[in-house]
């Protein structure tokens, strides 16, 4: 009798550590089919910026692993590319980038024309619409901190005034997004 109490006692601790545990726990698991979803999101939101991701053709694996509070996502695709992402738990995209270094001559504070910067400014609200619209209502004014230009490819670093987000763009005919990612002010 004394023994099935004892051992009743040690399954009750047993069974509220794994509760308080699991309270502590920040990130929640994800089941299959969010996995999937959260996955074919990202290679999505990458071949919208022109980046040869399809989930069904040009991926070789993809890894999410939990962080303490958002879910960070590895690709690689069967060409050797690598790109990376940090979602939260609601699904807001927090950064996205792909890992092709930027090279070329650095200009610091350089001056854009007016379309160039206008182009700039679309290209954040439409890609701060789609991944997180709240964050999209925070920002600021934009700014063109830096700049490299490596032949006719010229790539640029940009934050705005309320440093919520930078983003490092490839301008060509069309804006592309090389890196976003929100800061933690």
């Amino acid at each position: 009798m004394r023994k099935s109490k004892w051992l009743v006692f040690l399954m009750a601790v047993i069974l509220c550590m794994v509760s308080v545990s699991a309270a502590f726990a920040k990130v929640p698991p994800l089941e299959e089919d969010e996995t999937d979803a959260m996955e074919q999101r990202i290679c999505k939101l990458l071949q919208n910026e022109g980046y040869k991701t399809d989930y069904w053709k040009d991926v070789r694996s993809i890894n999410i692993r939990y962080m303490d509070d958002y879910y960070h996502i590895t690709l690689e695709t069967k060409k050797g590319k690598n790109y990376g992402a940090d979602v939260s738990p609601k699904g807001a995209v927090l950064s996205l980038a792909s890992n092709a270094g930027t090279e070329g001559s650095p200009e610091e504070n350089p001056k854009l024309d007016k379309d160039t910067m206008k182009k700039i400014q679309d290209k954040v609200d439409s890609f701060l619409k789609e991944v997180n619209p709240d964050l999209l209502e925070k920002i600021g004014k934009l700014k063109v901190q830096k700049s490299l230009t490596d032949g006719d490819t010229v790539y640029v670093e940009v934050v705005d005034s309320n440093k919520k987000v930078f983003f490092e763009l490839k301008i060509e005919p069309t804006v592309q997004l090389v890196v976003y990612t929100q800061r933690k002010k």
